[in-house]
């Protein structure tokens, strides 16, 4: 009798099939941990990344909320469910859940920078800033937050700090094709994008 893979080692085979691009195979195998251990909130989580990718994203709230329940302290978990809930519509409970994941994770460039998209897009554009601030300062290479973040000071006016930020990422990610949207800024003229 051939002995069964521990649920670590499903895990380990399928992270390096998710990493491969082979998410059938992946599915899976954290399906098959999940029959071991139907509790194993990473496996949820990554379970549940999955399934949103492939657009079923009803069975992903389902493993990103079991996740949650059965670990609240899973900054990931709680960042997964807070993106999938704006994705969906849900800002209120998506704020809550970003808003969780950085009191969890105050280093997570990620959910700062969900968080700050939901505050853009509902008119906080301000504290969406602040977030967006906080990302870089954290991680000054993050190019989202310094894409993000040169896009809502031109809407405010502020050029320079506009084309501060527009000309990090130029300078880190030169072939970046969100560049294009910021060439009016790195020729000082305002652009009219929006945060994405």
């Amino acid at each position: 009798m051939a002995l069964q893979p521990t649920v670590e080692r499903l895990l380990a085979l399928a992270r390096m099939d998710e990493w491969a691009g082979a998410l059938d195979q992946a599915e899976v195998h954290y399906r098959q941990a999940l029959q071991r251990q139907p509790e194993h909130p990473e496996a949820l989580t990554n379970l549940g990344r999955i399934l949103e990718v492939r657009g079923r994203l009803e069975e992903a709230r389902s493993c990103y909320e079991r996740a949650v329940a059965l670990r609240p302290g899973l900054a990931e978990a709680r960042f997964n469910l807070g993106t999938l809930l704006m994705r969906i519509g849900d800002l209120s409970a998506a704020e809550q859940e970003l808003r969780q994941a950085i009191q969890l994770d105050p280093d997570y460039p990620k959910a700062r920078n969900n968080l700050a998209i939901l505050l853009a897009r509902t008119g906080r554009i301000r504290e969406a800033i602040s977030h967006w601030e906080a990302a870089v300062e954290g991680d000054s290479t993050y190019a989202d937050g310094l894409f993000n973040l040169a896009i809502a000071y031109a809407q405010l006016g502020r050029l320079r700090e506009a084309r501060h930020r527009a000309e990090a990422l130029q300078r880190l990610y030169p072939r970046d094709a969100r560049l294009e949207q910021l060439r009016p800024l790195l020729g000082a003229s305002s652009p009219d994008p929006r945060p994405r």
